[in-house]
Order: structure tokens, then sequence, then C-alpha cells
């Protein structure tokens, strides 16, 4: 079916509606750049006829890391903190593609929390959370739709200095923080 033969399957010409002779699509039908995906993406059979069978090892290292601390400074005072720390590094052998894949990231949290009670009915709690995220999920093959004869941008952005907003936007807030999250609660209770 590579080479456009069929075999004792009727393909008809889209042009005229009429079968093809002998089921065989004549190779200057065939578009170059089908061709040349169905030879890089789609794996010629290796068991029997129609059947291709892999199974390759995918490396999936993961490390993670908590501390956690909390201190009772009075009975109505209190002082938590937190640090997490998640480190992924993953290569997937290429099978159904011409190149395989690598994803890595870096996970780190970091949380502080001060609890005060002030009376039976009224306590404060003061939680301030950092997340920060490195992440490189997708990294790309390299191929090039203009290597397949696809005349569409490449969408896949090679590196972080060819994405030119995205790098404006972080250069312009460069120096600054922000918390993912900053709670201060008052919470009455009625006993």
């Amino acid at each position: 079916q590579r080479e456009g033969n069929f075999g004792s399957t009727t393909i008809r010409d889209p042009q005229t509606g009429l079968p093809f002779a002998n089921n065989q699509i004549p190779p200057d039908r065939i578009d170059p750049a089908a061709a040349q995906l169905i030879r890089d993406f789609v794996p010629r059979a290796n068991s029997g006829a129609n059947r291709y069978i892999v199974s390759p090892d995918v490396v999936d290292h993961r490390n993670q890391v908590g501390v956690r601390a909390d201190d009772q400074l009075t009975g109505n005072h209190a002082w938590l903190g937190r640090y997490i720390r998640s480190r992924t590094r993953r290569v997937e052998p290429p099978t159904t593609r011409p190149s395989g894949t690598t994803s890595i990231a870096t996970l780190q949290d970091v949380m502080v929390s001060n609890t005060h009670i002030f009376s039976n009915t009224a306590i404060n709690v003061a939680r301030l959370s950092y997340n920060r995220i490195d992440a490189n999920p997708a990294v790309t093959s390299g191929l090039q739709n203009s290597a397949y004869g696809i005349n569409v941008p490449h969408n896949v952005v090679k590196s972080f200095s060819s994405c030119k907003s995205l790098k404006a936007l972080v250069s312009s807030v460069s120096g600054y923080a922000t918390a993912s999250s900053f709670v201060i609660g008052v919470i009455s209770a009625r006993s």
C-alpha cells in the first residue's frame, strides 16, 4: 500500500470516479510529501504482513524532597513552614516518529503560615505560598514542515529566545515576584 498497490481492494481515482487499473495508484499520482510522511511516521510491519510491534524502554526519573517545620510559640500563636522540590526527566525513544522526546521539569513550592488565636471567637490565619515550575515538556524534534513539502509555518518554538512576544513580556516584568496565593482570614466562631 505504501507504493500505491492495494491488492484486491478497489481503489477509485478521485478525479474520474473510476477504479485505478489493478487497484494500483500510479506513482506520479502519489504526493511526494505524503509519501515522505508515510516513510518517516508509519513504520513497516515487523510481525506478519500488517503488524508493527514495539515495546520501547522509556526512562522516567522522578526525584522529590519535602521539608516541613512547625513551631508552637505559645498556646495561641503558631508558625508553619514547608518546602517541596520535584524534578522529572522522561526520555522516550522514537517508535512511530522519526525522533524521540525528552521532557524535563522542576517544580518548587514554598509556603509559610502564621496562626494566631485572639479569643474563643477570633482566629487569624495568614499564609504565603510561592510556586515555581521550570518545564520543557515538549522538546521539538527539529523537524520542519518545509522538509515535507508542507508550506505551513512551523508552530513549535525551538527555544525561548525565538519567542519574541514572550521574551518581551518576561523582560518587562523582570525583578518582580508574585505569590501564587496569599490568604489572610479572620474566622469567627460562636460557642
